[in-house]
């Protein structure tokens, strides 16, 4: 899997256990579609070998793909997150522990044979040049990467980069000048359990800025964590959200005393993050509940998405039941709101590739980008200048792949 982040001229990939997304995925046998009223979809970039010709309908104009070696292609997963031009990419690859690491776990035995399996991952910082190449400026290994996300506004003089990994840890990264580049230095770091998946994470930073700015984290066993930022991280509140995985959490960008999660429960949820107390329980979905975004621009405006294939709308008011739903196909993985109005939602359908669709038009689909073989998990828009062609990365699981595309707006 593999998720990437940019930021205003980077890129940063991870490479781990990564179902978040946030970088550049490029698939070989990619079709474009054009659907709705969307009059032109590009495709501009490509990280995967070997090529061959993608597919593509309704653009009469042959796509630019151009392909890049990545030394860690073969790891599954991407994640991507993407602020402005910097980009960040992730994935992540399962592999036996050695006997020898399983004699220092406490707890662990070896039955038939099985070795137990460890999640790895890597972290690729890109820079996107002006004629839309990315190039690499850092790797590292470390835990598989389930999600990550930038801080929306600059901490102590410094952009930062929440990453929340399979070893139950959220590692806070600094981008820094360093010798002859920028570079992520790591800035602090906190633990809620190494036999516990930090599965989602978000700021409360959207709207309102703050030096001390806090992190909510879902993990595997339903909890919810609460985290503030000074010059470590402290832990402001802790309590148990759902009945199975806690699969995502995110602030109410208006109020950051509001926390919503989504679980495998198929409950979606509102907390007072005060108290830690559920102040409305929905089952308006009917399968597990996997992203939450509440947008910036429109105060009681959110969306839900779930594995029941529907994303839902919500006025935040009024929580008893969706204003409207829609079926967009294959399990809804992740979604975004364009950085510049939101009024465009960016979906990554797991099994129906990724689709952008219309808020004020009842979630009427303006563009699809089927050019991924596998699962379709990471997606993120470039936040860079407001235009009509608006950009966007997409990542898939089994294929490894990380697209950047691009579609134009009608006017």
């Amino acid at each position: 899997m593999l998720s990437l982040c940019c930021f205003t001229g980077y890129a940063v990939i991870e490479a781990g256990a990564a179902q978040h997304f946030s970088s550049y995925d490029l698939q070989p046998n990619t079709e474009l579609m054009t659907l709705g009223t969307t009059t032109n979809i590009k495709y501009i970039e490509q990280q995967k070998e070997p090529l061959r010709r993608p597919n593509y309908h309704g653009d009469t104009d042959r796509p630019t793909i151009k392909t890049l070696k990545s030394d860690f292609y073969h790891h599954r997963g991407l994640h991507a997150e993407q602020k402005n031009i910097d980009g960040i990419r992730s994935t992540y690859q399962l592999v036996n522990q050695s006997p020898q690491e399983c004699d220092q776990i406490e707890g662990v035995t070896v039955e038939h044979g099985e070795l137990p399996k460890k999640r790895l991952g890597r972290l690729y910082l890109h820079k996107m040049t002006e004629d839309r190449v990315l190039k690499v400026v850092q790797n590292m290994d470390m835990p598989a990467i389930l999600d990550m996300k930038w801080c929306h506004h600059m901490v102590y003089g410094l952009p930062l980069l929440a990453i929340a990994n399979a070893s139950g840890q959220v590692l806070i990264y600094a981008l820094e000048d360093g010798n002859s580049s920028t570079v992520l230095k790591l800035f602090c770091q906190y633990e809620i359990g190494k036999d516990t998946l930090v599965l989602s994470l978000d700021w409360s930073t959207n709207r309102i800025q703050s030096e001390r700015p806090q992190l909510t984290l879902s993990d595997s066993k339903g909890n919810i964590t609460l985290l503030e930022l000074n010059e470590g991280m402290t832990m402001k509140q802790t309590f148990l959200a759902h009945d199975f995985e806690a699969w995502i959490t995110a602030f109410d960008c208006w109020n950051p005393n509001i926390v919503y999660t989504g679980g495998d429960d198929s409950k979606f949820k509102k907390f007072d993050a005060r108290t830690g107390t559920a102040v409305v329980t929905s089952r308006a979905h009917d399968a597990g509940v996997t992203s939450i975004h509440s947008n910036v621009y429109k105060e009681f405006l959110l969306v839900t998405g779930s594995y029941d294939e529907n994303v839902n709308v919500w006025d935040t008011r009024k929580l008893r039941s969706p204003l409207f739903s829609q079926s967009v196909g294959g399990g809804v993985w992740r979604l975004k709101f364009d950085p510049h109005h939101g009024e465009l939602l960016l979906a990554a359908c797991m099994h129906n590739g990724f689709h952008v669709v219309d808020i004020n038009d009842k979630l009427q689909v303006k563009a699809s980008f089927s050019g991924h073989e596998s699962l379709a998990y990471g997606a993120d828009w470039y936040c860079g200048l407001e235009n009509s062609t608006k950009t966007v990365a997409s990542a898939s699981f089994y294929d490894h792949l990380l697209c950047l595309w691009e579609f134009t707006v009608p006017t």
